[in-house]
């Protein structure tokens, strides 16, 4: 026999948004239920930040969004932000601990933050459906029934879950084991809502050129630029890491959705290294030929051990076609210019990203058409969305969390004001 629960607020998924959510909603003595498909809650929370949790950052600003509609977004953002989430935080026994702008707990672990909202959830007697996978939305009249199985001891029991509000929040499958992730749209499709397809974003990326595993391993600083049909269309700067497929690293990530972007409508797709950003071009030109000058006998792949990595400039030099057993004496006024030329603007056609399950985030999700400005469905009433199935994505810094918390807080303020009521503002 299907099991039959009834609740004020029910809320599709268990990680930043959700448990923001249901901790607001908890405060205030409404009761809800999360209903979540992994076996714990937050399970995401605690990859962010390198196991750190940077849950926001001091400098927030509309670009650091990048999804198409990024001023609706930071709209969002202005009305709970970063300061205000930092004390909401403390409430939860969470205090700043700030670096460069960049916001962690005090104790600098993720788990922290996670077991915050667990015990804050418990004490507000929010209900916890875990193992529990939501396959369909129906909205009849005044009530939203959620039709579920939830897996107990190697059995699979139906349940329907019947509530006045529902918040999805079931995020993406960024980050997560391919075998493990759901398809989070799905739940989506019985109530026949346009969604924006995930793609990766803050994602590694491949290239075709081969001889860059010489350099697997390296971090290194330089600036990155993506180029679209030889267009830049983004840039950052810092440090890069080498993998034998291709780049990583943070100024990789910043760039990347706009690659996997253009990448997904057939566009060719080249990154631009530059790996001396601290050189202008004619300082790199003088300080390589002083080097040759006196290190005449080595050989180009012992001379330039001073300057860059040496297992990077090994990469330089296959990629331009040196010799790399040539001494230093031997190399010409053309050679140089050729070396240089390639620590300034070394050319990588992207052939694809790490893919969804190597993601920090994803873009895509539910359009913002579909949406009023409470983030409540437009054509169901009582139904909300926000965090990351929203289609909105941002840079790393704290900045996808913050749109998880500030998201979160307008739906469970709208259905505050709405339940007891009265006009929220």
């Amino acid at each position: 026999m299907k099991k039959v629960f009834e609740y004020d607020v029910a809320i599709i998924g268990g990680g930043a948004a959700a448990l923001f959510a249901a901790s607001i909603l908890g405060k205030n003595n409404i009761k809800t239920a999360i209903i979540e498909a992994n076996n714990k809650l937050g399970a995401k929370i605690l990859q962010t930040g390198n196991g750190k949790c940077n849950y926001t950052n001091l400098h927030m600003q509309q670009d650091c969004y990048q999804n198409s509609d990024n001023k609706r977004a930071f709209e969002i953002i202005e009305k709970f932000n970063n300061l205000e989430t930092i004390e909401y935080f403390k409430t939860l026994g969470i205090y700043p601990k700030i670096r460069d702008g960049y916001v962690y707990p005090r104790s600098e672990t993720a788990l922290s933050v996670a077991n915050a909202f667990r015990l804050d959830l418990e004490a507000s007697k929010v209900k916890q459906f875990l193992n529990c996978k939501a396959n369909k939305i129906e909205k009849n009249g005044q009530d939203i029934r959620i039709f579920c199985v939830e897996s107990f001891e190697d059995k699979e029991i139906l349940i329907e879950i019947v509530s006045k509000y529902l918040i999805i929040a079931t995020g993406s499958a960024a980050s997560l084991d391919p075998k493990k992730a759901g398809k989070e749209e799905n739940v989506l499709k019985s109530l026949g809502l346009k969604f924006i397809k995930f793609k990766p974003a803050l994602v590694a990326l491949k290239t075709d050129n081969n001889n860059i595993k010489l350099a697997k391993g390296v971090r290194a600083y330089g600036c990155v630029k993506v180029l679209v049909d030889s267009k830049e269309v983004a840039s950052d700067i810092g440090e890069i890491q080498y993998a034998d497929y291709g780049i990583s690293g943070i100024p990789v990530f910043q760039v990347s959705r706009y690659a996997v972007d253009a990448l997904n409508r057939g566009k060719e797709v080249l990154a631009s290294l530059d790996l001396t950003p601290d050189f202008s071009y004619e300082e790199l030109v003088n300080v390589l030929e002083s080097t040759i000058k006196n290190c005449k006998k080595k050989t180009l792949r012992e001379v330039f051990d001073g300057i860059i990595n040496h297992k990077l400039m090994e990469f330089v030099l296959k990629y331009v076609g040196a010799n790399l057993d040539m001494k230093a004496e031997n190399c010409t006024d053309y050679d140089i210019k050729q070396i240089a030329d390639a620590l300034k603007n070394m050319v990588l056609n992207i052939t694809d990203s790490k893919g969804i399950s190597a993601a920090q985030v994803c873009q895509g999700g539910i359009s913002f058409t579909e949406l009023d400005d409470n983030l409540e469905l437009i054509r169901y009433k009582n139904i909300y969305a926000c965090g990351e199935i929203v289609d909105v994505d941002a840079k790393c810094g704290g900045y996808n969390l913050q749109w998880a918390w500030s998201s979160a807080h307008l739906v469970a303020r709208s259905i505050i004001g709405d339940y007891s009521g009265k006009t929220n503002n």
